[in-house]
C-alpha cells in the first residue's frame, strides 16, 4: 500500500475494501451515486432524489421531511421548485420562526406547512394528521439525529413510497445496531445516535421497503416500497452490497449560500416576498442588518440610500441617529410622492403617504451630512425596518 492510500485509510477511518466497493459500484448505471447532486441538500441527496423517481415515477407528490431546522438545506426544499407540497416539522423554536419568513411565499400559496415539536415514536402520527397529510405519500425524509429508527417504526398513517433516512456510517454493514430508545434524547455530537444500515435494512424489509442505495458520504440510506421498486435497482439490496462508509470530509458546495426559498417569487417585490409584516426594505447604500433586542435596523453608509416601500397607503419608518446632531435634514423623492424634505432629530418617523398600487414603490432617501466613526467610517442614520 503506497504512502497516499495508507494517509487514505487512515483519515476515511474505512477499509480499502469498502473504497474498492463504492468504485465497482459506480460502473453499473443503476447506482444511485452516479447521479448524485446538490442544489439545497445537505450532500448530493437531491440528485439521488431525482433519479428515484425518474425509475418510480411520482403520483401526489406530497412530502414530510422532519429534522429540517431552517429548511435551507434538506432533502425536500428542491422539490418546491418542482411544484411538491408538503409538511415540516423541527423542534425548534427559532428554526420554525426562519422557515416562516423565509419560505413566506410558499407556505402563503398552500405548498408547505411548518409545525414545531420535538418528535417521539408517541407523537409522530398525531403530528402528520394535525399537519393535513394521511394515506399514501412520494417521500418521508428523517433525520432527528437520535430516534430515528423508532420513530419510522411506528408511523402508520401515511404510506410513504419513497423513504429517506440517515444511519450512523461509523458501524459496518454486517452489524445490525440501534440505540436504546430514549423518548427525551437529544444529540451530543457523539456517535451515540441512530442505527446501522444493516439494522435500518432489515427493519425496511419488516416494514415493506428495499434498501435502494446510499450517498457517497455514508449519510443517508434510501428506500423504496417493495410493489415499486421491481428490477430498477442494484441487487442484492443489502447492506454489504451498498454501504458506503462515513466520508464526511466532504463538502458539496453549490453556488451561492441560500438565505430565502426562491421556489416562488412575486414580480417586483424582492425581500417583501418574505416579509409580509415590514413596510419596507433596504435596496441600496446601507449596512449590513443589525438587531438591538426586537429591532432590526440598518445604517446609512454615506448620505444617500435607497429603499422599497410596500404598496400601503401610509408608511412610517423609525429611525435614531448614532451622534447628537442639529440643522440636519432628509430628502425623501419618490416616482408619486415627488420631493420632501424633513428636518432630522435624534429620534424620529420618516412618514409617507400613497396611492393604492399593486406594487411597491422605490424612495431614495439623501442626507444633508453624515457622521465618521473613530475608524473613519462614514455612516448615517440607522433606518429600524422590522420590529418583532
Amino acid at each position: 500500500m503506497n504512502e497516499y492510500l495508507r494517509l487514505n485509510q487512515i483519515y476515511l477511518g474505512s477499509c480499502m475494501k469498502f473504497e474498492d466497493a463504492t468504485r465497482e459500484r459506480l460502473k453499473d448505471k443503476k447506482c444511485l451515486e452516479y447521479y448524485g447532486f446538490k442544489v439545497y441538500s445537505q450532500n448530493d441527496e437531491d440528485g439521488i432524489i431525482e433519479e428515484i423517481f425518474n425509475r418510480v415515477g411520482t403520483t401526489n407528490k406530497i412530502f414530510i421531511e422532519f429534522g429540517v431546522e431552517n429548511g435551507l438545506e434538506c432533502n425536500s426544499h428542491y422539490l418546491l421548485f418542482k411544484g411538491w407540497r408538503g409538511l415540516w416539522i423541527d423542534g425548534g423554536e427559532t428554526h420554525v420562526k426562519e422557515i416562516r419568513e423565509r419560505f413566506a411565499p410558499v407556505i402563503a400559496n398552500g405548498q408547505l406547512k411548518a409545525l414545531r415539536a420535538f418528535i417521539t415514536r408517541e407523537n409522530i402520527n398525531e403530528l402528520f394528521v394535525e399537519g393535513g397529510i394521511e394515506g399514501e405519500i412520494d417521500l418521508l425524509s428523517i433525520d432527528i439525529d437520535g430516534n430515528d429508527y423508532y420513530v419510522w417504526e411506528a408511523i402508520n398513517v401515511v404510506k410513504p413510497r419513497v423513504v429517506i433516512v440517515e444511519y450512523n456510517a461509523k458501524f459496518p454493514p454486517n452489524c445490525d445496531w440501534k440505540q436504546a430508545y430514549n423518548k427525551s434524547h437529544i444529540w451530543n455530537g457523539s456517535d451515540w445516535h441512530g442505527a446501522s444500515l444493516k439494522a435500518y435494512e432489515l427493519l425496511g424489509k419488516r416494514l415493506g421497503y428495499q434498501l435502494v442505495g446510499t450517498n457517497l458520504t455514508g449519510s443517508n440510506a434510501f428506500f423504496v416500497r417493495e410493489d415499486l421498486s421491481k428490477d430498477l435497482f442494484i441487487e442484492p439490496a443489502t447492506a454489504e452490497n451498498l454501504y458506503n462508509p462515513a466520508r464526511y470530509h466532504l463538502r458539496y458546495t453549490n453556488g451561492h449560500p441560500a438565505r430565502y426559498c426562491l421556489a416562488v417569487q412575486h414580480e417586483n417585490f424582492g425581500l417583501l416576498d418574505y416579509k409580509p409584516n415590514c413596510d419596507a426594505i433596504p435596496l441600496s447604500g446601507f449596512y449590513n442588518e443589525m438587531r438591538n433586542g426586537d429591532l432590526k435596523f440598518q445604517v446609512m453608509a454615506g448620505k444617500r440610500a435607497k429603499i422599497l416601500v410596500r404598496n400601503k397607503e401610509k408608511v412610517a419608518l423609525p429611525y435614531f441617529l448614532p451622534n447628537d446632531a442639529e440643522n440636519l435634514s432628509l430628502t425623501v423623492t419618490s416616482e408619486v410622492m415627488g420631493v420632501a424634505t424633513i428636518p432630522v432629530k435624534k429620534n424620529g418617523l420618516i412618514e409617507m403617504t400613497f396611492p393604492p398600487a399593486e406594487e411597491p414603490w422605490e424612495v431614495e432617501l439623501e442626507l444633508s451630512r453624515t457622521f465618521t466613526d473613530a475608524q473613519g467610517k462614514e455612516f448615517g442614520l440607522a433606518i429600524i425596518f422590522e420590529v418583532r
